[in-house]
């Protein structure tokens, strides 16, 4: 009988535990790119989407994405039962869209990629060739913050919970930004990133508890907040 009250007991303690930080408010991007879907974003299958974003707080523990070999994506929570189970990449099958790949974090807003690390393993020495090249080009950018018209896309920072940049900071660059963005949830928590729709230069607005700032010009998302 002790033995099974000490089982009890340790359930119970695990339990709440276990569920102390999940009730706490998570932010997440919250999108499909399935027309049929109520959530549907056509932009939700981009790298680095950074528009529709969701509250939710009872058994959540972060962010997910969802893509299948389809092409369809989905951006939503990850719950406590499921982060307990789920490797940060996995292999899903769903009825309606086939074969794909999950993948989670355990930050606010971090579901904006596109589960790159899961296929990491496949990368081939000429591939990482290219991405030392690309990130070389990217610091030179941010050297000079100069782009004419020529340019491959509009370069911003690129980060999460960074209150200052330096020029350690990640930079990306990409033809589909129009704005760069900062996105600011407390002092201390600042995420900046490339924005996806167009917005004037300076513009800001308050969607729930998140501040988001806009402006038009290279590697202007970078200011002390």
């Amino acid at each position: 009988m002790a033995a099974y009250k000490l089982i009890i007991m340790m359930t119970m303690l695990y339990f709440i535990i276990g569920t102390a930080d999940a009730d706490i408010d998570r932010y997440c991007y919250y999108c499909s790119s399935d027309k049929n879907d109520h959530r549907y974003d056509p932009d939700c299958d981009q790298p680095y989407y950074n528009a529709t974003i969701e509250t939710y707080s009872f058994q959540v523990t972060g962010c997910a994405m969802i893509m299948y070999d389809s092409g369809i994506m989905f951006r939503v929570f990850e719950n406590v039962r499921h982060s307990s189970m789920d490797l940060a990449c996995q292999p899903v099958n769903s009825e309606a869209y086939g074969n794909g790949t999950r993948c989670w974090c355990p930050h606010d807003l971090c579901n904006t990629y596109l589960c790159e690390e899961c296929f990491e393993t496949s990368t081939t020495t000429s591939d990482i060739t290219t991405a030392t090249t690309t990130t070389t080009a990217i610091e030179t950018s941010y050297t000079t913050t100069t782009q004419g018209p020529d340019s491959k896309g509009l370069s911003c920072y690129n980060c999460i919970d960074c209150p200052t940049v330096d020029e350690h900071t990640s930079v990306e660059t990409d033809e589909k930004y129009l704005t760069c963005v900062t996105v600011l949830k407390s002092p201390d928590t600042v995420i900046r990133t490339g924005g996806l729709e167009p917005y004037a230069h300076g513009e800001c607005y308050v969607d729930g508890t998140l501040i988001f700032c806009h402006c038009t010009t290279p590697l202007c998302n970078g200011a002390d907040v």
